[in-house]
């Protein structure tokens, strides 16, 4: 099962419809629900005009939990019986291009630079790290990769322990994602740089 967000509930914010989540086989309506507040609908209205920054992100774990993500708040329900597990709105902005979940642990980085680490169900917090300058992020089942200032920055999930930057240098990073062996990363100039991660 994969999912769509509806592009007008979304962006108007209408209050408890926010998401909508469909079956992509049989396009069938599987979820309505979610709150998106004023900020994060006028961010939507923005994006209208302004295509320069992320406004909203979603993803699906191991466990057919969906992670919602705004600059404001994170959001997740269960894909089996459609509810809401938690819901929580942050205290600063996050840079929504750092978020991500993966199976048990999802990660978002604030507008201070901090990296916050949480479980998906019940969002307590494993970690948290300094990640200032991150501009797009993701993790796998035991890392954490972030684009900042000309390379991927590796932590480890557990402790937040910085442990190395990835050694080709890229910039303008537009797109990421990893895996439990590969690391990808898309770059302005459309080139895809790709990392083997796994132990040989």
């Amino acid at each position: 099962m994969s999912t769509q967000l509806d592009q007008l509930s979304s962006l108007v914010g209408v209050p408890n419809r926010a998401f909508h989540i469909r079956n992509s086989n049989t396009e069938e309506l599987v979820f309505i629900g979610g709150t998106l507040t004023d900020p994060d609908a006028v961010l939507g209205w923005h994006l209208l005009v302004d295509l320069s920054e992320h406004v909203g992100r979603i993803r699906i774990t191991s466990d057919d939990l969906a992670v919602g993500f705004t600059r404001s708040r994170v959001l997740v329900f269960n894909l089996r019986n459609q509810m809401i597990l938690g819901e929580e709105e942050f205290m600063r902005p996050v840079n929504v291009g750092t978020t991500d979940a993966y199976n048990k642990a999802l990660m978002f980085v604030n507008s201070r630079g901090v990296a916050n680490v949480r479980q998906v169900e019940g969002l307590e917090e494993i970690c948290r790290f300094i990640a200032r300058g991150g501009s797009l992020g993701c993790i796998n089942g035991g890392y954490s990769f972030i684009s900042t200032n000309g390379g991927v920055r590796v932590w480890e999930l557990v402790h937040g322990e910085y442990l190395y930057t990835l050694r080709e240098r890229i910039w303008d990073v537009t797109a990421m994602i990893a895996d439990e062996r590969y690391v990808a990363a898309c770059t302005s100039d459309n080139t895809i740089h790709l990392w083997d991660f796994g132990a040989r």
